[in-house]
């Protein structure tokens, strides 16, 4: 690509006013309606379930929980096995959808300004862009099998034949010491694996390296409503990093407690946690939220919620050196961030959310900027301090700082001279 083209393709910004509100209102009624429709299904098992407990990337496993209670409903329709579950599924789509509508239509109301158009279509351009390296990484595995003598799609499928191998090889050699009934080893596993999100979460707000190439996406946005919110760990290349470490402990942790599938159970509850966690990151409801108790209460089982809302926060009283190290999450009732000291009442005030050291009129709205932000700082890094710094660079804390470094997540590049 030619040099000037890239720099322009950099360095431009977002300008998209009030002119294009009309598309920004059809992108997030579009966004809504699909949202709530695909997240039981092609949205949620590998980010949402846990890898290694539902890397199906389509509706086959929530299908199979419907034949499942049909079966066991004996094709009663009224069975309430099976009613109960089929009202679960249509309070969540039209609950999901309904949230990520209200959230944005109210901001003007309640935010006292229109969600801003450039903010929306620059964090649908991050999304996109970070979804795209999922693509990017699987085909430079095929284009690796084409030079080794394979076809270019044994590579692409490659990754994700190694997955299902991994789990096919616990299945048959890690036994069941203990077979729990499903019901408790799926709470075991949700506070098991809560434990390893809880510390995976946090280091990612305390690693600089996991920091700026995973996580720091999520929080950028300074205008927080669900569909402007970006995936957790960015796609690109984290599913390649932790994929296959992540299936094996999880895999491991589930065959070792229970001989059955917890996948209906995880299904079930991730249906119901959903009238919690629609509250996360929709800041145009926040106060009315936190101020309903029942609310309160389901946030407070799922460790998301309305105290997740504060783990965005950009106040300085949520804020340390190393970051929001605030409400975490995972497992339940917040018993891990009770344990490690980091769990916080919810709060009536609301604060402000995005990145503390950077006001929000100063973050770029150019996406490609802003999704390889993290990987050209550490770049610029790495070429302008001494070897000696490398390491600290690389693998030091957030909060420190080497003599030369420049941040990309501004529209005008902060340079720190040494």
């Amino acid at each position: 690509m030619n040099a000037s083209l890239w720099n322009k393709l950099f360095s431009s910004e977002v300008t998209m006013g009030e002119n294009w509100r009309w598309l920004a209102t059809a992108y997030v009624l579009v966004f809504a309606i699909t949202y709530a429709v695909l997240f039981p299904g092609v949205l949620q098992y590998v980010a949402y379930l846990g890898p290694g407990l539902g890397d199906d990337w389509s509706f086959a496993p929530f299908l199979s929980v419907f034949d499942g209670i049909q079966q066991y409903a004996q094709g009663n329709w009224l069975h309430p096995a099976l009613w109960g579950f089929v009202l679960l599924w249509i309070m969540y789509v039209l609950f999901t959808g309904a949230i990520i509508w209200i959230g944005y239509a109210l901001y003007p109301q309640t935010m006292g300004k229109p969600f801003p158009v450039d903010v929306m279509f620059t964090y649908f351009g991050l999304t996109i862009i970070s979804t795209l390296g999922i693509g990017v990484v699987l085909g430079l595995f095929g284009l690796i099998a084409s030079l080794l003598g394979f076809t270019f799609m044994e590579g692409v499928e490659a990754y994700g034949k190694i997955l299902g191998r991994i789990r096919e090889w616990v299945n048959v050699q890690v036994p069941t010491i203990v077979d729990m009934p499903v019901w408790l080893a799926f709470l075991a596993i949700n506070m098991i694996g809560g434990f390893f999100h809880y510390w995976f979460h946090r280091l990612a707000h305390e690693s600089r390296f996991l920091w700026l190439l995973f996580h720091r996406t999520h929080h950028m946005t300074p205008e927080l409503t669900q569909s402007s919110a970006q995936a957790v760990f960015t796609p690109f290349p984290l599913f390649f990093l932790a994929g296959i470490p992540y299936v094996l402990i999880f895999s491991v942790i589930g065959k070792l407690i229970t001989s059955e599938s917890i996948i209906a159970y995880l299904i079930i509850y991730k249906l119901f946690s959903t009238f919690a966690n629609m509250w996360s990151h929709t800041g145009a409801c926040y106060q009315w939220a936190q101020r309903q108790w029942i609310i309160r209460v389901l946030s407070t089982i799922t460790s998301e919620g309305v105290y997740h809302y504060l783990h965005h926060s950009a106040e300085p009283q949520h804020n340390q050196p190393r970051g929001n190290l605030i409400n975490i999450g995972g497992g339940l009732f917040f018993f891990w961030d009770r344990v490690f000291g980091t769990y916080v009442p919810v709060s009536e005030y609301r604060p402000r959310v995005g990145l503390q050291e950077i006001p929000p009129e100063e973050v770029s709205t150019n996406p490609l900027r802003l999704a390889l932000s993290g990987s050209a700082q550490l770049i610029y890094e790495l070429k302008h301090n001494p070897l000696r710094d490398w390491f600290w660079i690389l693998f030091g804390a957030t909060d420190y700082v080497p003599h030369h470094s420049k941040e990309y997540v501004r529209r005008d590049p902060l340079i720190t001279p040494g």
